[in-house]
């Protein structure tokens, strides 16, 4: 099992995308260890059995599977639990050939996960996306990852004499790339706050930090809650309930997103696939300007299948 993300960057309190950047470079920023998993008394404190799953409480777990390794489960129930001895259809080989195809299905999702998981962008979104990063990485323990609640990222912003605040931010020194992300905990949490858009005011400063370094970097919106919100009409043939799609494409159209639904999946699909990499996966596809579990949406509104290198 993988119990820790030691790549946590908390310290010092304050620190600037700059500095944060810079100093990841020749490996200047001091890391600590961080229970991988961050759902209260979903491992058992005695981790030394042999037969790994039992070092879960199911009784607390969620499912978000970042503890589990290719050796240690061969599927999950219907709450995303890990198991052994899985039945075909709830299997990672079938979860994985059934996803990233250019169509929605309904049976990719976990109402369960995704309502837990969805409570906080703090405590509950922020957190499993950094650690989920840290798992499908190609150097999770050579990059740098500084995470709300443990730490923001602040950067300055020229027009505002108050400095910004970045949820999440990954460097990988080895292949010189870089995620900022902004966090919410579902579509409506974005809609409601769209009015602050952090990528217009930030970008200027992202861009100049970037060229300074010599870096890549990719700035994304990670969004929580129903899946199904945020897909394009009529891409799939379900309208949801909360149905705001057009003010978000319309508040999107020059950024890009993903949704927690998609960055599970991927961990899911690591478990089975060999070269399932945020390095790949968001770099790769700069044309799109969605990530979703069906697939990537195209600057057209389109769903298509992702193709992952072999």
């Amino acid at each position: 099992m993988k119990i820790l993300n030691n790549r946590i960057v908390s310290q010092p309190s304050k620190l600037y995308l700059e500095d944060f950047v810079e100093k990841s470079l020749i490996n200047q920023l001091d890391t600590e260890e961080k229970i991988i998993c961050n759902v209260e008394n979903a491992l058992i404190n005695d981790l030394k059995d042999k037969d790994t799953l039992k070092n879960i409480s199911y009784e607390n777990c969620k499912g978000c599977l970042c503890c589990i390794e290719k050796r240690d489960a061969d599927g999950f129930n219907s709450k995303f639990q890990p198991i052994m001895n899985s039945q075909a259809n709830s299997s990672f080989d079938y979860y994985t050939n059934s996803q990233f195809l250019g169509k929605y299905n309904k049976n990719l999702e976990s109402d369960d996960f995704m309502e837990y998981f969805s409570k906080s962008e703090v405590k509950k979104t922020t957190p499993l996306a950094c650690n989920i990063f840290f798992r499908i990485s190609k150097n999770g323990n050579q990059s740098f990852y500084r995470s709300s609640p443990y730490a923001e990222t602040n950067i300055k912003t020229p027009n505002d004499p108050r400095d910004g605040k970045l949820d999440l931010v990954i460097l990988n020194p080895i292949e010189k790339k870089l995620l900022v992300i902004e966090s919410k905990k579902n579509l409506s949490s974005l809609i409601n706050d769209k009015k602050r858009d952090q990528w217009n005011k930030y970008k200027d400063q992202i861009i100049k930090i970037s060229n300074k370094y010599n870096v890549q970097f990719q700035y994304l919106i990670l969004i929580g809650g129903k899946e199904v919100e945020i897909y394009p009409k009529g891409a799939i043939s379900s309208d949801p309930v909360y149905d705001q799609r057009s003010r978000f494409y319309e508040y999107i159209k020059d950024k890009k997103f993903f949704s927690l639904n998609f960055l599970h999946n991927l961990l899911i699909c690591s478990l089975v696939k060999k070269n399932i990499f945020w390095e790949d996966i968001f770099f790769d596809n700069k044309d799109h300007i969605g990530f979703l579990s069906a697939g990537l949406i195209n600057n057209k509104k389109q769903l298509k299948p992702i193709i992952f290198n072999e």
